[in-house]
């Protein structure tokens, strides 16, 4: 609604068994994406391993949409590229133009 105010709360929870990374990106990116819908926007970031692929489909499936660091800026570009690979990526950009993009957004 126009004018409207929204309010988040954000809490760590500890891991659960089936978790295999902690903290999770997937964890976050699916909690934003129930929240925010096709408002979402995830940014993958570098980083070790996939976390972030499952969180990034649960925000391309609420309409939302993902951005995913380069291999040029990504000092470890696993979960970037893990991404990218899975096919759930909009954008990949230098870690220097994420920022901008974002704002260009508002």
């Amino acid at each position: 609604l126009p004018g409207a105010k929204a309010e988040f709360a954000l809490s760590c929870m500890p891991p659960t068994s089936p978790d295999r990374y902690a903290p999770s990106a997937d964890m976050l990116m699916e909690s934003a994406a129930k929240v925010g819908g096709s408002r979402t926007i995830g940014v993958i970031l570098t980083g070790m391993g996939d976390d972030g692929v499952r969180g990034a489909k649960a925000i391309r499936a609420a309409g939302g949409r993902i951005i995913a660091e380069s291999e040029e800026t990504a000092i470890v570009h696993g979960m970037p590229g893990a991404a990218i690979r899975a096919k759930v990526v909009d954008r990949v950009m230098r870690l220097g133009e994420i920022a901008a993009y974002l704002a260009s957004l508002t």
